[in-house]
């Protein structure tokens, strides 16, 4: 049974395997040098091994001499890799030694090769057996060649680097790495020194078999492996990790832009620090503006055109978004050239990961077509409202001219036939109540005169309208209407004094048809720089939520059409059962 023989051709195969697995997982990085330094001596190893198995089954003393001198490359192998594995690995071990390894195994390679037979033998006189275990092994003898003393001081020097590994790593708290290398590197080159001393100095006669020294580094470069297998799964992981969040991060790069892209074609963009300076301005924002984007960044937004907006704006946009909520709103602003234009704005505050705000993103859409398109529907709807109440004034006084003269001088005429003392007294009764009926035509011909066309207002203004309108709803409808003034200018213009009065006529005659109301509350007053109507009824009030029918009454669509074609508001207040208040603002001034 081929015992030994079987043991060193596992140690090499043990090499070769480290080997190839360690080059299998080559890592990238500064471990690189290291690595290769292993693979070296691993691939030495096995190469050293084989070289021994030959030795033992070599019978002539050429074929022994040649062996052993080729045999000294693959140890050259070993005593440079090991060295600057263990220094590029652990980071142990001084770098002088190393050299000097390394210098010193060259020496002796160099020298072996100038041999007549090799660095270990002068001359071999022999090749004899060796038994052990039942296995008959060959072994060479001869004269020692001095120039062995080379070979052997490389095998101190690697053992005092061994020591010194040793120390250095124990020093720093890794006892078992420290044990594991510079112990196995040690004990490595004592077995081999051992072995060259106890062979070729003649106190041993056997083959050699310094290979089966290196079992003690085998176990440390097995343990290499298994963290360069470690390393290199966590390092695949990663890897595959790294990819899936480039991936990712590459989609949601062309996710935004995308997004980008379609903001930049359909919306107005720009970006202001937390200071107000605007840091970024999309292409269509210059566009719109006229200015540059040089003249834009680092500067406040000066955009706004405060003739048209409060100066307290500003304010109110500062003080939403920096309490951290969204402002939404339209803005009148002035572009470089002068002209202006009119956005719907979004104005969006982020935060950091401190929540602390660092830049508002304001989108904003033209909207400058649509609100010269509302404007002119504005204009048109006062137009239309002007001509209603021009024909409403021709129709009242023909009314009042003709038609009501003729039915009073019909009553008159009747009233004399009346009181003729040879009319009978059946004629007399039915001339009567002909003029009774005649009198109460002519009342309502003259109230639908009045309501056609106020005459008072035209005449006297509009607060003495509205007292004698409430009068006489007063009177002929049976709801109690209070109307109170207060600072009320008497030369309103003519489009404010008749928007208040129709809104008023309209809401009072709301009352008295539906809400069932028994009191009504006007109330005329100004404030700052605009006039204010406010009708209030406790009747039983209506549904006003937005998909209500009641949105759609014309009544309601005429007050607010009116209120808008004189640049004012109107706010509708109402609930079921508790009664209903409107309220018209009106600027006193366009």
């Amino acid at each position: 049974m081929d015992l030994l023989r079987y043991s060193i051709i596992f140690v090499s195969a043990v090499s070769l395997s480290l080997a190839v697995v360690n080059l299998f997982f080559m890592p990238r990085d500064h471990r690189r040098r290291g690595v290769i330094a292993l693979v070296l001596c691993c691939l030495s190893a096995a190469a050293f091994s084989f070289a021994e198995v030959a030795l033992m089954s070599t019978p002539t003393v050429t074929e022994y001499g040649e062996i052993m001198r080729w045999a000294q490359i693959p140890l050259l192998g070993i005593f440079i890799g090991l060295p600057v594995f263990l220094r590029a690995h652990l980071n142990a071990g001084r770098a002088w030694l190393m050299w000097a390894i390394i210098g010193v195994r060259l020496l002796s390679t160099s020298i072996n090769f100038l041999m007549p037979v090799n660095i270990y033998f002068g001359t071999i006189t022999a090749v004899k057996q060796f038994t052990i275990f039942g296995e008959t092994l060959m072994y060479g003898t001869g004269t020692r060649n001095p120039w062995i003393l080379i070979p052997e001081f490389s095998l101190v020097l690697l053992f005092v680097f061994g020591v010194d590994v040793l120390l250095t790593v124990y020093r720093r708290g890794s006892a078992g790495l420290a044990f594991l290398f510079g112990g196995g590197v040690c004990l490595m080159s004592l077995a081999a020194m051992l072995v060259s001393v106890s062979l070729y100095w003649g106190l041993l006669e056997a083959p050699p078999f310094a290979s089966l020294a290196m079992v003690f580094v085998l176990a440390g470069m097995y343990h290499q492996l298994k963290q360069g297998q470690t390393t290199a799964y966590e390092l695949s992981r990663k890897e595959n990790e790294l990819e899936q969040t480039n991936r990712d991060l590459s989609l949601s790069t062309t996710e935004l832009q995308n997004i980008k892209i379609a903001l930049d074609s359909s919306s107005i963009v720009n970006i202001t620090n937390a200071g107000g300076n605007v840091v970024f301005v999309n292409k269509k924002f210059c566009e719109i503006s006229g200015y540059s984007e040089e003249e834009l960044i680092g500067k406040p937004y000066r955009l706004t055109d405060y003739t048209v907006h409060p100066k307290t704006l500003l304010d109110d946009i500062w003080q939403t978004i920096q309490s951290g909520e969204v402002w939404r709103g339209e803005i009148c602003n002035r572009a470089k050239h002068g002209s202006t234009f009119w956005v719907e704005t979004t104005v969006v505050p982020f935060k950091d990961a401190a929540g602390k705000i660092y830049q508002y993103v304001a989108i904003h859409h033209d909207i400058t077509k649509r609100n010269v398109a509302q404007e002119e529907a504005h204009i048109l709807s006062a137009r239309l409202m002007g001509a209603q109440e021009k024909e409403r004034a021709r129709l009242a006084r023909e009314l009042h001219d003709d038609l009501s003269q003729s039915l009073a001088l019909l009553s008159i005429q009747l009233q004399s036939i009346g009181r003729a003392s040879d009319t009978k007294a059946d004629i007399k009764y039915q001339v009567a109540e002909l003029t009774d009926q005649i009198q109460s035509l002519a009342t309502d011909v003259h109230r639908i005169s009045h309501e056609l066309h106020p005459s008072k207002l035209t005449q006297l203004g509009l607060e003495a309208a509205l007292r004698g309108f409430c009068r006489e709803i007063s009177a002929a409808k049976g709801l109690k209407v209070r109307f109170e003034s207060f600072q009320v200018p008497r030369d309103l213009p003519n489009d404010i004094s008749l928007c208040l009065y129709r809104v008023a006529q309209e809401a009072v005659q709301n009352a008295v048809k539906h809400s069932g109301a028994s009191i009504a509350n006007l109330r005329l007053s100004t404030e700052d720089h605009h006039i204010l109507l406010t009708i209030s009824d406790n009747g039983g009030g209506f549904d006003t939520s937005p998909s209500s029918k009641n949105r759609e009454s014309l009544g309601l669509i005429s007050m607010d059409e009116r209120v808008r074609a004189s640049r004012g508001e109107l706010a509708i207040d109402s609930v079921l059962g508790a009664g209903t208040k409107i309220t018209a603002r009106l600027p006193l001034t366009n």
